[in-house]
């Protein structure tokens, strides 16, 4: 596998969210069965969160996959797929604390981000940058995309700079 690191963020509304139905479900558990029904409650909700999540961000798992093992080219694949579905289902990507008991970042900026990422990677710094904005367009405030048009920005002008004083 590659060392290449994978930052996990937290979307503390979708974290909210989470702890929320986490209670709900542990207060149900215990109304019906007392502590041995909390116990259930919060297994039923780790499987339902493990679950909803496989299922539903497989391809966006595959990709990150893909991506740590260095074939990003296959990579992009899932992640333009991923992209897809979500896409296409936005109100589960936009509900995602509830939809996946999920606390992460938008899957859609997740997949925009990846896919700029691991063109990168191939060196086609130009289908990059339109993912990076492409992903400002619809998340502005997006770290990541905008990091990584700094970083190509930077490279650019220092490979010109290369080029031009030899």
């Amino acid at each position: 596998m590659s060392k290449l690191p994978v930052h996990k963020p937290v979307d503390w509304r979708h974290a909210g969210l989470n702890i929320l139905v986490l209670t709900s479900f542990c207060g149900i558990g215990f109304w019906l069965g007392g502590s041995n029904g909390v116990l259930f409650a919060a297994a039923l909700f780790l499987f339902l969160s493990a679950s909803l999540r496989a299922l539903l961000a497989s391809h966006h798992r595959k990709g990150v996959v893909l991506c740590k093992s260095g074939n990003f080219a296959d990579a992009i694949d899932e992640f333009k797929r991923s992209l897809a579905f979500f896409e296409r289902h936005a109100w589960i990507d936009q509900y995602r604390g509830i939809t996946m008991l999920s606390s992460g970042h938008s899957y859609i900026e997740m997949a925009l981000v990846s896919i700029g990422f691991s063109y990168v990677q191939l060196n086609q710094r130009e289908q990059a940058r339109n993912y990076y904005q492409t992903c400002l367009k619809s998340f502005p405030t997006s770290h990541k995309a905008i990091a990584a048009l700094h970083y190509l920005d930077s490279t650019e002008k220092a490979s010109t700079e290369e080029e031009i004083h030899g």
